[in-house]
C-alpha cells in the first residue's frame, strides 16, 4: 500500500510528436520478491569537552546529527510493456512485454518476451549455488558461494517456443584460497533448435568440474598470474594473446601474440 519504494524509479516514459502524438511508451511495474527491512541508524555522534576555565568551570556539548530509519525494500523491475504507436497517429499500437523472475538472492532468474513473430521467448540464467557442493568446500562454486559472490552467471540458456536456439557456459577454477577466476567459455553449437527437453541439464561433480552437454563448444580460455592478471587469453581459431604485468603486478608492460604465459 505504500508508494516510497517508487522514488527514483520510472513508471511511465512517453516519447511524443511535436504535435503532440505518441510515438513510443514504456510502462514499469515492480514486485516485492521479500519482506522490506527497517532499522534504526544514527549518522553521526559526538562529545565535545572544553577545558577549565578560570575559575575551573568547563563545557561540555553532546550531540547527535540525522538520526533516522533506513527501510531497505526489495522492489524489483517486474514487468516492462514497451508499446510502438502507428505512423499515422491514429492511436494504434503494437505491445511487447518483458517478464522478470528473481532468485532468493534477487538474481534474475528468467527473463520472458515476445519476439516479432508472437512466440515466447524465455532466458533462463544460472548461478555459483546451482553448482555448490557442500561435501567439496574447495569446489569452485563453493567458494564463490562462500565468498558472497553468488551474482556470477555460470550458465545462460534462451529457448523460443521452448526451443533452444543459444546457451553460453561460464566455468571456474580455484588458483589459491579464495581465488576464483573464469577460466573457459563455451557456447551451443546448434544447426537446428531443439526441444528444451533434448539437451541435457548442466550439473558439476564432486570434484567441482562442471557436466555439460556435449553441444557445447569451448570458444575462449583463460590463464592468470598470481596476482589475478590476465596471462593469456585463447579464442577457439585465433592466436593466443599473453600478457607480462610489472610495476608490482599492476600494470601490463607486454602484450605477446601467438605465445602462452601460464603460470605453474
Amino acid at each position: 500500500s505504500s508508494n516510497y519504494f517508487k522514488r527514483g524509479k520510472p513508471l511511465q516514459k512517453v516519447d511524443y510528436t511535436p504535435n503532440g502524438d505518441k510515438v513510443y511508451e514504456e510502462l514499469h511495474t515492480y514486485s516485492s520478491i521479500l519482506p522490506e527491512i527497517k532499522s534504526n541508524a544514527v549518522h553521526q555522534f559526538g562529545m565535545m569537552v572544553c577545558m577549565p576555565a578560570s575559575g575551573g568551570q568547563y563545557g561540555v556539548n553532546v550531540y547527535a546529527k540525522t538520526a533516522y530509519q533506513l527501510i531497505t525494500t526489495p522492489f524489483l523491475p517486474y514487468t516492462v510493456t514497451r508499446k510502438f504507436y502507428s505512423s499515422d497517429y491514429s492511436g494504434s499500437s503494437v505491445s511487447q512485454t518483458t517478464t522478470f523472475v528473481y532468485d532468493q538472492y534477487r538474481n534474475i532468474y528468467t527473463v520472458t518476451a515476445a519476439d516479432s513473430r508472437g512466440r515466447e521467448v524465455v532466458t533462463t540464467f544460472r548461478y555459483p549455488y546451482h553448482f555448490a557442493n557442500s561435501a567439496n568446500p574447495l569446489s569452485p562454486y563453493t567458494t564463490l558461494v562462500n565468498l558472497n559472490n553468488i551474482g556470477a552467471v555460470i550458465e545462460k540458456r534462451t529457448s523460443v517456443a521452448n526451443q533452444v536456439v543459444s546457451g553460453e557456459i561460464y566455468s571456474y577454477k580455484v588458483l589459491g584460497v579464495n581465488k576464483v577466476y573464469n577460466d573457459a567459455v563455451y557456447r551451443l553449437d546448434l544447426k537446428d533448435p531443439l526441444n528444451v527437453n533434448s539437451i541435457g541439464q548442466t550439473s558439476s561433480n564432486a570434484a567441482g568440474d562442471l557436466l555439460f552437454d556435449s553441444r557445447y563448444k569451448e570458444v575462449g580460455n583463460f590463464n592468470y598470474d598470481i596476482s589475478g592478471n590476465t596471462s593469456s587469453f585463447a579464442k577457439v581459431g585465433n592466436e593466443t594473446s599473453s600478457y607480462i604485468w610489472d610495476y608490482n603486478l599492476q600494470m601490463p608492460t607486454a602484450r605477446i601474440v601467438n605465445a602462452s604465459n601460464i603460470y605453474a
